[in-house]
């Protein structure tokens, strides 16, 4: 349900309301996927054989990655 009420409130905005420029948020979309829920796919995976336990460090790793693919022509 909450998915599903965010791309619904999102249809109502216009691309000229927005406060992030669409290729940014496309990139903080990435990096929270692939902060958060890749995390989680390992959990599963592994069986859940131990706690759960959050990782701040990988999650700000993993949040980094997309803004260092983008940034990479520019910066490397």
């Amino acid at each position: 349900m909450h998915f599903s009420s965010l791309i619904l409130a999102s249809m109502l905005y216009k691309p000229q309301n927005f406060f992030i420029l669409p290729e940014y948020t496309k990139i903080i979309t990435l990096g929270l996927f692939n902060a958060y829920f890749i995390s989680l796919l390992f959990y599963m995976i592994d069986g859940f054989s131990k706690p759960y336990k959050r990782d701040y460090l990988g999650y700000l790793f993993r949040f980094s990655l997309p803004f260092i693919k983008y940034y990479s022509n520019i910066l490397f």
